[in-house]
Parts: C-alpha cells; structure tokens; sequence
C-alpha cells in the first residue's frame, strides 16, 4: 500500500542519491583542480584580491595551466596598488600569466614596460623569457611578448631555441609585423634554417609556416631568381614554395599595374632597418638576389644582441608606433 510515510521515505531516498550525485561531482572538480595545482581556497583568494583590478569589459576569466603561487598573485595586487613595487626579476613569467588570465591591460602593459627597460632587463633576458614561454607551451605570454623579441629576430634564428620550436610558434612569430628585419628574404631563409634542422619531420608543416611570409615583399629578382632553382629543391619542398611565389608575383603585378606600392598597408609592412656591418645592405637596397650561404654566416656572428640594437638604423617604425597606440588604447 502506498502511504504518506512511504512517499517521504521516497523522496528522502531520491534526496539523498541527488545530494550524493552533487557530492561526486563535487569531488570530481575539486579533484581536477587539485590535478592542475589548483586549490579552492586559494581561487577564492584569488577572486577578491585580484577583482578590483579586473577591466569593466564583460570576460571570462581563464585560470592558468600552470598553478600560480599565493606570492605571485600578492604580487601582482601590491603591484596593481602602489606607486612603486620591488618585483624579482624571476617573478616577470608568472606575472604575465597572471595578467593574461585575468585580463588586467594595465599590469600587462607596465610588464612590457618593464621589459624595455635596459637598465633591468637585457635582451638575453626578453629573449629567454620568449623561448620559456614558448618551452612551457604558455603561447599567450609569447604572443604578448612578440613585439619584444621581434626586435632581435635575426639574432635568434641561429639559435637552437629556434630550431626547437613547434610549427605553429614559428607561424606565429612570422605573423608578426614587428620583425626587424632587413628584407623579407631573411625571414624565407629562417624557415629554411628551422626546416633543414629535421627536415623529414618538418616538411608536411611547411605549408602551415609559410602562411607567415610574405612572399609579395620579396624583390622581384628575387623571386625569379628562385624560380629557376626549384627543379635543384626535394620535389615536396618545391611543391610547396611555389604557390606562395606565385601568388606573390600576381600581388606585384596587381600593384604595378594599378600603380599601388606593394606592402603600403601596415598589415603587409615589416620593421625595416639597416645593420651597417650586413654584408648584403647594398644588395637589399638594390633589390637584388641575396645569397643563402652569405645570410647564414651573417646571423652566426650575430652574438652581442645589446651591440646589434645600438647599432642598426630603424627606417620603419610605423608599426612599433601603431602597437603603442593600441596598448595605451587598451
């Protein structure tokens, strides 16, 4: 017979296995977190101390894959609060971590900031702090740290820190339009250093890398000189670099024709500059064929990043003033 007593016993019994299902899932989260380095309590505090700093604009907050220390996070409050802080110069990384995930513009452009700060930070430091992020998978912080480490692009590519990036952290980084580079050659003949480097295991990405070249900015010259040395390439290594030639010389056409200077968009530009002791300055100037063999031993005797900044004349800086722009915007 179905009574009162047994529609309560019912209910408590459905209760109860809702409250243990609840308990479950509970547990699992907590267990997650506790996988990840990620306590409870401390994403409280993590919530109420950092909060105030969060920008108006309505986000989602990311938690890192990396755990962040209670320190960090003290940190980065005391540094969001007072005119002036004491920061270890170790604890830059993880600042920048916790000032992507938690969306706070203004603690990370005072990191980047910071960084430009020769008198604290040499770029041996930038650039290691690049190749950490890129080492830890923390590909956020690279990407925030590229208008950095773009300035000394050609003293990184001989690197073994290059070499051993992942394709997708090399497409990324070509993407960039804050590359100092002489022509858009040096950035073709990177992709060849980083590609003979495991060439077996790299080819199939190539296609993929070669979406950040700009072929289009290269010397005419240049690109028909290259031309004529596919037959001498690996038939998948030809196959790959020749619809991307094509496409440039349709683009040069395109602007000749319609009297529009290639590269004109910032988009298109890179970060021009001229390194008085570059063997093939005059060639660049020119627009003539630049030598593979004579790019490599250039970047090999790259070594003295400060001596390479201090020394090289910045022709375009248009895209270094736009990025300021945008940061103070933000």
């Amino acid at each position: 017979m179905y009574t009162a007593e047994t529609n309560e016993m019912h209910e408590s019994i459905e209760d109860n296995a809702n409250n243990n299902e609840k308990i479950k899932k509970v547990k699992k989260e907590r267990k997650k977190k506790e996988n990840r380095g990620i306590d409870e309590d401390h994403l409280e505090v993590e919530r109420l101390d950092l909060s105030p700093h969060f920008s108006n604009k309505p986000i989602k907050i990311l938690l890192p894959e990396c755990p962040v220390s209670a320190e960090i996070l003290s940190l980065a409050n005391d540094w969001m609060v007072n005119v002036s802080i004491e920061c270890p110069r170790n604890s830059i990384f993880d600042l920048m971590q916790v000032a992507y995930n938690f969306y706070m513009p203004r603690l990370r452009i005072d990191l980047l900031s910071c960084l430009d700060d020769r008198s604290a930070f040499s770029t041996e430091d930038i650039v290691h702090l690049y190749f950490r992020a890129q080492k830890t998978r923390v590909a956020d912080v690279s990407i925030l740290m590229l208008h950095a480490v773009g300035q000394h692009f050609l003293l990184i590519v001989h690197t073994d820190e290059f070499r051993d990036l992942e394709w997708h952290a090399l497409r990324d980084l070509l993407h960039s339009s804050l590359l100092y580079v002489h022509s858009e050659i040096e950035v073709l003949y990177s992709v060849f250093i980083w590609l003979y480097t495991a060439y077996d295991d790299r080819i199939n990405d190539l296609a993929g890398v070669l979406e950040g070249v700009r072929f289009q900015q290269m010397p005419p010259v240049f690109l028909v000189t290259l031309g004529t040395l596919l037959t001498e390439l690996d038939v998948e290594l030809a196959d790959k670099l020749c619809p991307n030639m094509q496409m440039g010389m349709l683009i040069q056409q395109e602007c000749y024709q319609c009297d529009i200077e290639v590269g004109n968009g910032v988009e298109l530009e890179r970060v021009w500059i001229e390194d008085p002791e570059c063997p093939y300055l005059n060639d660049v100037k020119k627009g003539k064929y630049i030598d593979h063999e004579v790019f490599l031993k250039y970047v090999e005797r790259l070594t003295n990043l400060d001596a390479f900044t201090s020394r090289i004349y910045v022709k375009s800086n248009k895209n270094v003033l736009q990025l300021t722009e945008i940061s103070q915007s933000e």
